[in-house]
C-alpha cells in the first residue's frame, strides 16, 4: 500500500491556516522524501531529506540533492546506493509550475538491511537503507472573482492551458503530473482531479475545471499542479542498475479563459472577470445574437447556392 503522510506537516499547516483558509492565496512546495515499508502498519513512511516552501507563493527549489547508503544487496553482498534528486515549484495568480526530478544507482535490497524510517514518528536512522524515494512539487493558488456581464451567470468553467514534458520511467520508478481544484477554502483538502498525465513526451494539453458555482456575481476556486518523480517500494534483484525519472511541468499551467454559463447550460457573455488578487483573468468570448443572425443567413444562401448549382 503506497501511503504519502502528512504528518511531517500538521505543525506547519497549522501554524499557517489563517494564510492557506481565506483567497486570495498562493503557496509552492518542493520536497524530497526517503523512507521505507513498515509491515506493522501496512505503510511507506517517508522521512523529509529536504524541503523549502514559500507559503506566499514565487519559487520554491530543494536544490540539488545527493544521499548515499550502505547496505546488503538481494545476494547479501555490501553495497551502496545513491540517489539524486531535486524538486521545485513556482505559483502566482492564474500560473502554475512544478518540476521533480530523481536518480537512484545500484539500488541495494535486504530485509536484514535496517530501515531508514524506523517508527511512526519519523525518526531517522542514518544507517539505514530506503527502500522508496521521492521527489515532490506542488503549486497552489487560490482567488475570489468578481465579474463583470450583462447577463445571469449560474456557473464558470475555468480554461486550463498544460505544457510540460515527462521523461523516462519504468516498473520501479514512477513519473506524473496532477491537475486539480477546490472551492479555495483550504491547500490541504476538497480537491478534484481535472487531469492526471502519465505518458512519457511532451504534453500540450488544454484541460476544463469542473463547474464553479456563481452567487452574487462572484466565485471562488483553488487550482493545484504536482509534479512526481519517484522510486516506490524498488524491488531487489536491481544491483549495478540506474535510472533516471523526471517530471517537467515548469513550461507552465495557465488560466486561459473564464466562461460563463447560464442555468440552461448556454454560454454567457463575459465583459471582465476581476480577482481580489488584483489579477484581471481573460475571457471567453460569445458571439452576440445578432452575429449568431449573419452565421445563419450565410448558412442559408450558402446552402441555396449550392442547390442551384445541383
Amino acid at each position: 500500500m503506497r501511503h504519502r503522510s502528512l504528518l511531517p506537516f500538521i505543525f506547519l499547516c497549522a501554524a499557517s491556516s489563517s494564510a492557506l483558509a481565506a483567497a486570495p492565496s498562493l503557496y509552492s512546495g518542493a520536497v524530497i522524501r526517503l523512507g521505507t515499508y513498515i509491515p506493522s502498519a501496512n505503510s511507506t513512511y517517508m522521512a523529509t531529506a529536504i524541503e523549502d516552501y514559500q507559503w506566499s507563493g514565487g519559487l520554491a527549489d530543494t536544490g540539488d540533492y545527493s544521499a548515499s547508503f550502505n547496505g546488503l544487496d538481494s545476494f547479501g553482498d555490501s553495497q551502496t546506493t545513491t540517489f539524486d534528486a531535486r524538486a521545485k515549484a513556482f505559483s502566482d495568480y492564474g500560473v502554475l509550475k512544478a518540476y521533480a526530478i530523481a536518480t537512484l544507482t545500484n539500488p541495494a535490497l535486504n530485509d536484514a538491511n535496517a530501515p531508514y524510517v524506523i517508527n511512526t514518528s519519523f525518526d531517522v536512522d542514518p544507517d539505514g537503507m530506503p527502500e522508496s524515494y521521492s521527489s515532490e512539487a506542488s503549486a497552489y493558488f487560490a482567488d475570489v472573482i468578481t465579474l463583470s456581464t450583462n447577463a445571469d451567470v449560474d456557473y464558470v468553467r475555468l480554461s486550463l492551458d498544460v505544457s510540460g514534458a515527462i521523461g523516462n520511467s519504468d516498473y520501479w520508478g514512477s513519473t506524473y503530473a496532477n491537475v486539480s481544484q477546490n472551492d479555495g477554502e483550504s491547500f490541504w483538502s476538497g480537491f478534484s482531479t481535472v487531469g492526471t498525465l502519465y505518458n512519457e513526451g511532451d504534453h500540450m494539453q488544454t484541460f476544463l475545471t469542473n463547474p464553479i458555482p456563481v452567487i452574487d456575481g462572484q466565485f471562488t476556486f483553488g487550482l493545484k499542479l504536482e509534479a512526481y518523480a519517484d522510486f516506490f517500494s524498488v524491488t531487489e534483484g536491481m544491483e549495478g542498475a540506474t535510472a533516471t525519472v523526471e517530471t517537467d511541468f515548469f513550461s507552465t499551467l495557465a488560466i486561459g479563459h473564464v466562461q460563463g454559463f447560464d442555468a440552461a447550460g448556454a454560454p454567457v457573455g463575459l465583459l471582465a472577470a476581476q480577482g481580489a488578487s488584483g489579477t484581471a483573468y481573460a475571457v471567453a468570448a460569445v458571439p452576440e445574437p445578432e452575429t449568431y443572425a449573419m452565421f445563419l443567413a450565410g448558412l442559408g444562401l450558402l446552402g441555396f447556392v449550392v442547390r442551384r448549382r445541383i
